[in-house]
């Protein structure tokens, strides 16, 4: 069965009723919330067919954040509140 919490009422009544589908529930809201967004600046003219090795080419720069709304919803203030859990529940 596929659990989805939307909130952060879905997810403490979760802890209650199964412990592991809790654990789990955790582990893929951190998942979701990660987004890999490329931080390079580009100029406003910037021709995106140019491969790396090419003139003006820029080299993207890759960047994990994490979306601060779905980790709220969820009452989480930060990635790291949720990764603290998740080692709670395996100890």
């Amino acid at each position: 069965m596929t659990v989805i919490t939307q909130t952060s009422e879905d997810l403490a009544s979760l802890q209650v009723s199964d412990r592991k589908a809790y654990r789990d529930q955790l582990v893929a809201i951190l998942g979701a919330s990660k987004i890999l967004t490329n931080q390079a600046e580009y100029p406003e003219d910037y021709d995106n067919t140019l491969a790396e090795g090419d003139d003006g080419y820029v080299v993207p720069m890759w960047v994990e954040i994490y979306d601060e709304a779905t980790l709220s919803r969820h009452g989480f203030e930060s990635a790291a509140d949720v990764e603290a859990r998740i080692t709670e529940l395996a100890l």
